[in-house]
């Protein structure tokens, strides 16, 4: 997590890996749950507060994401929208996780950012988008 490198768990077209989605709603992240951070204690402090904030904002994403689909099942794109809403969860999560270093999260807190994760999804689900177009 860091730099410019790969580490973060998303690739340079937003992707994290291979993901399920579909419409159905799932649960979401719950930032008390992950390892406990190591560090200086102004660090965890810090690391927290930046873990929080990225967990709230893909939660929120998310909810946003399955609430418009809701309402609007027969829109491909809002369906493509939740897919890749999940998958960066489900990317989130994985490297959350399995960060348990104060000082690896402030560092990748640009990564973590609510309009980074934003724009993650829109990549991600311009990407589904792109794929479905390919194939017809």
């Amino acid at each position: 997590m860091g730099g410019r490198g790969g580490s973060s768990g998303f690739d340079k077209s937003g992707r994290g890996g291979s993901g399920d989605s579909g419409g159905k709603r799932s649960n979401p992240l719950d930032a008390s749950k992950m390892p406990e951070l190591t560090g200086t204690e102004k660090q965890v402090k810090w690391a927290s507060d930046i873990r929080k904030q990225a967990v709230d904002a893909i939660n929120a994403s998310v909810k946003f994401y399955e609430d418009r689909l809701a309402k609007n099942p027969k829109i491909v794109a809002y369906q493509d929208e939740v897919r890749a809403a999940h998958e960066t969860r489900k990317t989130l999560e994985a490297v959350l996780t399995q960060i348990s270093s104060a000082s690896k999260i402030i560092d990748g807190r640009g990564l973590l950012d609510k309009t980074r994760i934003k724009n993650e999804i829109q990549n991600l689900a311009h990407k589904y988008e792109l794929e479905k177009a390919r194939k017809k």
